[in-house]
């Protein structure tokens, strides 16, 4: 699709920019055409005599007749294809032909080189936000540690058979779970090494469930389906 137009001030195209804002070019048809599917730069004389030039009806209502287009590439692809119209008949110049190609290949450099800085822009931005994630869990990680140290206190003089054991259980539990997480967000920051090692998948399902229980809706019932066994 045509994304933008550049007009000189003393030239008047309305009939042919309209057409051409709306429209759609194919690969082969017409003189975009032409040039994105051969990746080189084409020229017409006069468009208004081109049977394969879809908008001829349209330059000719404005006068224009000389055309010339060249492709911007990146690694073969074409990205996009620059016109030129003129309101002369004009020949092909071999010499402007091969200036426009150079040109068109510039321009793909330069934005090959701006999508580089790009990516190199975005890994920099995911990069301070691992580490201000790192710095986080690593905060987090330290209340955790007294959460956990003080349940376990408070479970020391209790029944293993009273309610307040088993909710604290439970808090034990979650707290262990959040400090793995945190470990892996550490690791994830390179702010502690990763330790790979085996877990048991039924193990983390069924500490999921007991967690999930007291705080879903009654109405929804949870049911696992595990194999065992299952690392």
């Amino acid at each position: 699709r045509c994304s933008d137009v550049w007009l000189q001030p003393n030239i008047a195209a309305p009939n042919f920019l309209a057409k051409t804002r709306e429209s759609s070019f194919r690969r082969g048809i017409g003189l975009p055409g032409r040039v994105w599917d051969n990746a080189v730069a084409a020229w017409i004389p006069d468009v208004t005599q081109d049977t394969n030039f879809s908008r001829a009806s349209f330059t000719e209502a404005d006068h224009l007749h000389g055309a010339l287009a060249f492709p911007i590439c990146i690694h073969g692809e074409v990205l996009a294809v620059v016109e030129f119209f003129s309101k002369e008949v004009r020949q092909p110049e071999e010499d402007l032909l091969q200036l426009v190609d150079s040109i068109g290949s510039i321009m793909g450099q330069f934005l090959k080189r701006k999508q580089t800085e790009d990516l190199l822009f975005h890994a920099q931005k995911l990069e301070a936000v691992g580490s201000l994630a790192g710095g986080i869990a690593h905060e987090f990680n330290n209340l955790l540690q007294a959460i956990s140290g003080f349940t376990r206190y408070a479970m020391e003089g209790l029944n293993t058979a009273d309610q307040p054991y088993r909710d604290l259980q439970q808090v034990a539990a979650a707290t262990d779970r959040a400090a793995t997480l945190t470990r892996q967000l550490l690791s994830f920051s390179r702010r502690e090494p990763y330790d790979a090692g085996l877990v048991n998948l039924n193990e983390i399902v069924r500490e999921a469930e007991t967690m999930l229980r007291p705080i879903i809706d009654k109405r929804i019932d949870i049911t696992l389906d595990l194999a065992d066994p299952l690392n």
